[in-house]
């Protein structure tokens, strides 16, 4: 299992990862889709999003998107195939992204996810997300980048 940037042709793809997630509720937005909407869906990122897939031979298992909203804040949405849980396929797309939006500037990651979604919430958790409100049938959590020391800039002791 490989993660690379989303392409065009990745359209068919994405839609067989996210109809069967949509089917079981565990998207917020509106579904079932098609393979135009999901071309619609990767050309609609805007100048500093990021839009990762998680491929394993030739079919993706994994899908996560990062979009500004706002001075140096971003909204995060991560989706693993079903039955693929657990394998380390969202928290590779999260390393892979983690470093892409350090590089664009952004300092804070907002994640929102369905409150009945219990996977989601510990998933976004130990990646460090902070559990920030809950609403009815919502969860919004939080991550700050914390900068990387640059060995160059360290202090030396004498």
């Amino acid at each position: 299992m490989y993660v690379r940037p989303v392409t065009a042709d990745d359209a068919p793809g994405i839609n067989a990862l996210m109809n069967p997630i949509h089917a079981l509720g565990l998207h917020a937005d509106r579904g079932p889709w098609t393979v135009d909407d999901q071309q619609a869906f990767i050309q609609s990122i805007p100048r500093g999003g990021v839009l990762l897939a998680a491929v394993d031979g030739e079919e993706i298992v994994g899908l996560q998107d990062v979009r500004p909203a706002g001075d140096k804040q971003a909204e995060i949405h991560t989706f693993v195939k079903l039955g693929r849980h657990g394998e380390g396929i969202g928290t590779a797309l999260f390393d892979a992204m983690q470093l892409r939006v350090e590089a664009l500037g952004t300092q804070v990651l907002w994640a929102t996810m369905r409150a009945h979604d219990a996977g989601a919430v510990e998933f976004y958790k130990r990646l460090g997300f902070e559990v920030v409100g809950i609403e009815a049938s919502r969860v919004r959590a939080r991550w700050r980048v914390i900068p990387r020391a640059d060995p160059l800039d360290e202090p030396t002791l004498a």
